[in-house]
């Protein structure tokens, strides 16, 4: 009798806990900013704490601040969703995981385009694990 309560208890334990994987994967969105000019460019954006904090009325942080040599690619943030949520989920006209996003080049030239705008973003999914939002910059990003 004790060996049929175990499996009675283990099964269903088992069942769960292989569904929970299967369907509750993650599913990271890196962020990334390529540097094609020839100067240095510094980034500054005010985004969430959390992806979900989008969702759910949305938490600043402080600004953020990232110097990107001529020619590098860096990761800007990386946005996490669980579930099945795979998928560019950047429809909007607008990124929304970020409030500001600013480039500058040599410190003080600012960029003419407004790169919140996701039609400067160039989406990629890798797998159904990983997928890139990749912003380029060149020279003619900039007035001067």
């Amino acid at each position: 009798m004790k060996k049929y309560t175990f499996l009675i208890l283990t099964i269903p334990i088992l069942l769960i806990t292989s569904c929970i994987k299967q369907y509750d994967p993650q599913f990271a969105v890196y962020y990334n900013v390529q540097n094609n000019t020839d100067s240095g460019i510094k980034v500054i954006y005010n985004g969430l704490c959390r992806p979900s904090d989008y969702y759910y009325g949305g938490q600043k942080v402080p600004d953020s601040v990232i110097l990107i040599r001529p020619g590098e690619k860096s990761m800007i943030y990386v946005v996490l969703l669980s579930g099945t949520n795979k998928g560019n989920h950047e429809i909007a006209d607008t990124l929304k995981t970020v409030h500001t996003f600013q480039i500058f080049r040599q410190d003080t030239i600012p960029a003419n385009k407004n790169f919140r705008s996701t039609q400067y973003w160039n989406y990629t999914q890798d797998d159904d694990t990983k997928a890139e939002m990749l912003l380029t910059v060149n020279r003619d990003d900039f007035n001067h």
